[in-house]
């Protein structure tokens, strides 16, 4: 009974250690989770770690989880064994970079590791705090100025604005805002520059943004202040002289997982500004608010030869410092009663030079002189505001005082300023006199015969002595015979000469063909001038209906140079189609509702030049069409 009592409690002490055992190891083996630091401001990352102890993980941990709220980087994995007081410890760790999405407390969820899993965490995000203006030993700072020389600013003036970021310490990303002020337009200038400069005793690196800015009304004009959110290095403390070096620091401060840059935000002040309207001593035909303007003459370095009926052309420049190429009109010249002139559409682009905005455009112009002798082109002025200054100024071309010589060939041919009706009858006059001169020496060679067959002898009585000879008086007849079909002959070849075309014909005809391109010239650039018209739209898409009047009817002048309509009704009784779009924009003109219309239709009808009326009588047709379908 004793023997049986003992085994049993041997057992039950052998239970109770092998449970204790297998219980205490239980308690040694589990999985953490833990942070890096318990709050965290906007933008920054922090480190997740979870760790395995004492115990055999297969595979890795589950951290799809933690992407709701957070950004995911690069994991890395570590291995460690400890002995302490001759108990072994073996551990794994995984850690994760993580960067929130939103401000506030953030729960971090529990991560699954094999069959085991760790409690949730919580994190506090943050906002960054921002730094307004300057301050002293600020190691980053942003600011927001005026670079102009002007004393006041104007509406739809350009106004130069800088942003410069300074900052002591490299920075590894981040990101400038624009301005973006009420009631103005703003674009950058340029590219972006990086220097140094001193500030406040200190060298700071600088990074600068240039922008124009125009304001679209007069007034008070507030542009917000910019901001800079990136992340800035921090200056790593220098090792002591007595401290050992540790290659490995460098390389996990160099790591993706390293926190050596921080995030920063700082703001610029706002500016406020008053914008002047338009002067009301300012007489200019348009509003030009520019630092400088100045005219170009191709005529300056290359003065032309003038001749009457022949074409010159002359290309004038205007560049502008301060304004865009939108804010500048074609250049208009006034008529010259000496000269046929004719515009090609203007070319316009807007520069920079990193600094400012230059407008810039060029127009040729083609003068014929109509008469000869001493002529005078007047010079040409463009006023304009010197926003510097605060004043009108003037852009000026001199005057041109020129010699037209005659046309050599101006009793051959037409001269340029002949109508096309003009030139049209001269090859008709130069044939009509062709066969009156053909009929006139016709009939002078017939006098002429008869003169001749006057002076012929009186043979009457040889014929009588011939008639005793029967063979002299055949010889004699026969003698006849040839010198009759000789004379014949003679005459007939005369009289074939007299009907050929006579070379004035011929040169009148090559004179009309001449008048004719010039007349084609001058409707080319008064068709092009007419579609450039059509597609400049407002920001609705409307155009300038008077504008686009004026170019048809230049067009039609163009067109019929020895007729041409005076108005659009009158346009509209010379072409063939078109007609009723003629009639509904002029009754648009003169309606009053001119900023509700569209020239898409009309053009469509005009782009090609105007169609003409088929004539009654069938004529060959000479030349190409100049604009074929």
């Amino acid at each position: 009974m004793k023997t049986l009592t003992k085994y049993k409690l041997n057992n039950l002490l052998t239970v109770i250690f092998f449970s204790l055992l297998v219980l205490s190891q239980s308690i040694s083996a589990d999985v953490t989770a833990s942070v890096d630091r318990e709050y965290a401001y906007e933008g920054e990352t922090i480190t997740l770690s979870v760790t395995a102890s004492n115990i055999s993980i297969s595979g890795q941990p589950d951290f799809s989880p933690l992407a709701k709220d957070f950004e995911l980087f690069g994991t890395s994995q570590s291995s460690s064994i400890s002995i302490i007081n001759g108990k072994r410890s073996d551990s794994q760790t995984w850690s994760i970079r993580l960067r929130p999405k939103k401000l506030g407390q953030i729960d971090v969820p529990s991560i699954q590791v094999g069959q085991h899993s760790t409690l949730p965490l919580t994190v506090d995000v943050k906002p960054i705090p921002v730094q307004t203006g300057v301050q002293q030993n600020q190691s980053i700072f942003i600011t927001l100025e005026i670079d102009s020389e002007a004393k006041q600013f104007f509406v739809q003036q350009h106004i130069p604005v800088v942003a410069r970021l300074y900052y002591l310490n490299e920075v590894t990303q981040g990101m400038i805002t624009d301005p973006q002020p009420e009631n103005a337009t703003v674009e950058r200038l340029g590219e972006d520059r990086k220097f140094t400069a001193p500030y406040n005793g200190k060298s700071y690196k600088v990074f600068e943004r240039r922008y124009s800015l125009l304001a679209e009304k007069s007034g008070d004009l507030t542009i917000p202040a910019i901001s800079f959110r990136g992340y800035l290095s921090k200056q790593q403390p220098q090792q002591n002289k007595g401290q050992r070096y540790d290659p490995f620091s460098q390389f996990f401060d160099r790591s993706p997982f390293s926190t050596s840059s921080s995030p920063v935000s700082v703001l610029s002040e706002p500016i406020t500004l008053f914008i002047e309207s338009q002067p009301d001593n300012f007489d200019g035909a348009q509003w030009l608010p520019a630092e400088s303007v100045e005219l170009s003459d191709s005529w300056t370095s290359q003065p032309p030869n003038f001749k009457v009926g022949e074409p010159v052309s002359r290309t004038i420049s205007l560049t502008a410092k301060g304004l865009l190429a939108s804010q500048v009109q074609p250049l208009e010249l006034p008529d010259q009663p000496a000269f046929r002139r004719y515009a090609e559409p203007a070319e316009t682009e807007t520069r920079t030079d990193g600094q400012t905005v230059y407008a810039i455009s060029h127009r040729t112009f083609t003068y014929i002189p109509t008469a000869e002798g001493n002529q005078e082109i007047p010079a040409i002025e463009v006023k304009w505001w010197d926003v510097i200054n605060s004043r009108q100024a003037s852009a000026m071309l001199p005057a041109w005082n020129i010699q037209v010589a005659a046309d050599p060939n101006q009793d051959a041919k037409p001269s340029a300023k002949l109508s096309k009706k003009q030139a049209a009858e001269m090859p008709i006059k130069a044939d009509q006199n062709s066969v009156a001169d053909t009929q006139s020496n016709s009939e002078n060679a017939t006098q002429q015969a008869n003169e001749e067959s006057e002076n012929i002898p009186d043979l009457s009585g040889a014929l009588e002595t011939l008639k005793q000879h029967p063979y002299w008086l055949a010889g004699f007849i026969l003698l006849i015979i040839i010198l009759w079909l000789l004379r014949r002959g003679k005459n007939g070849g005369n009289i074939q000469a007299s009907t050929n075309p006579l070379p004035a014909s011929s040169k009148s005809n090559a004179a009309n063909t001449a008048a004719i391109k010039v007349d084609m010239v001058a409707e080319k650039a008064a068709i092009d001038a007419f579609n450039r018209v059509c597609q400049i739209k407002d920001d609705n898409g409307h155009n300038d209906i008077r504008a686009v009047a004026q170019a048809l009817l230049k067009m039609a002048e163009a067109t019929w140079p020895e007729s041409p309509p005076r108005s659009l009704g009158a346009l509209a009784e010379k072409v063939s189609s078109g007609k009723q779009a003629l009639l509904d924009l002029d009754r648009v003109l003169y309606a009053g509702s001119d900023k509700l219309w569209n020239a898409d239709e009309i053009r469509q009808y005009f782009k090609n030049g105007f169609s003409r009326p088929a004539p009654s009588t069938k004529q060959e047709k000479v030349l190409k069409p100049l604009y074929p379908d």
